[in-house]
C-alpha cells in the first residue's frame, strides 16, 4: 500500500549534432516513457539543448499536459553543439520554482556527455552538480548510445548524490 512521494522533475535532453540518428530517437523514447510514469501529483519541466536551450515550463502532469509534453518531446531534432551547463541550469531554474513544495527535486540528464559549448570541462560541470546538491537537487544521468562519456555522466550523478545509468544502449542497435 506504499505510495511514492510526488516528484518535481526536470528532464534535460541533449539534442546536439552528436545525438543524431538513433541517439536522439532513443532520448525521445526515454523522455516519453518518463512522462507516462508520472501523474497529476508530479511536476515536470522539459528542457532540450544544443547551442541554445528550449524549455517546456514546469507543469503538473495532468492528462492534458501529458499530451502537450509528448508533443514537445516528439518535435525535438538534433542540431548544434552540446551545452550541458546551460541545459542543466535551465532545468534547475524550473525546479527552483516549486522546490519548496516537494520532498523530491531531481534533474534527469539524457546525454552522450560530450560537451562542446559553454562549460566544457568535467570539473566545471561537476561543480554545477555539487551546487545543485547543496540546494536539495539531485542529478540522475543517463548515458545515451554506446559512445557516451561514462566518466563524466557518473561524476555528475555522484557529485549530487544522484543515480547514473551506465552502459545504457538507448539509441544503439546492439
Amino acid at each position: 500500500g506504499a505510495r511514492r512521494s510526488p516528484v518535481n522533475l526536470s528532464v534535460v535532453i541533449d539534442r546536439s549534432d552528436s545525438m543524431a540518428g538513433e541517439k536522439i530517437v532513443g532520448a525521445r523514447m526515454a523522455a516519453l516513457a518518463l512522462v507516462d510514469q508520472l501523474d497529476e501529483q508530479d511536476r515536470l519541466a522539459i528542457v532540450h539543448y544544443g547551442n541554445d536551450v528550449v524549455v517546456f515550463p514546469g507543469a503538473f502532469v495532468t492528462e492534458d499536459n501529458k499530451r502537450r509534453m509528448k508533443s514537445f518531446i516528439a518535435r525535438i531534432r538534433d542540431e548544434g553543439g552540446t551545452n550541458i551547463g546551460d541545459g542543466l541550469a535551465a532545468g534547475k531554474a524550473q525546479l527552483d520554482k516549486a522546490a519548496s513544495d516537494f520532498r523530491v527535486n531531481r534533474l534527469v540528464l539524457l546525454s552522450d556527455g560530450q560537451p562542446t559549448v559553454g562549460i566544457t570541462s568535467a570539473a566545471g560541470l561537476v561543480r554545477l552538480a555539487q551546487r545543485y546538491h547543496s540546494s536539495g537537487i539531485t542529478v540522475t544521468s543517463i548515458g545515451v548510445g554506446l559512445d557516451f562519456n561514462e566518466d563524466l555522466m557518473q561524476r555528475l550523478a555522484a557529485a549530487s548524490d544522484g543515480n547514473q545509468v551506465s552502459r545504457c544502449n538507448i539509441g544503439s542497435k546492439s
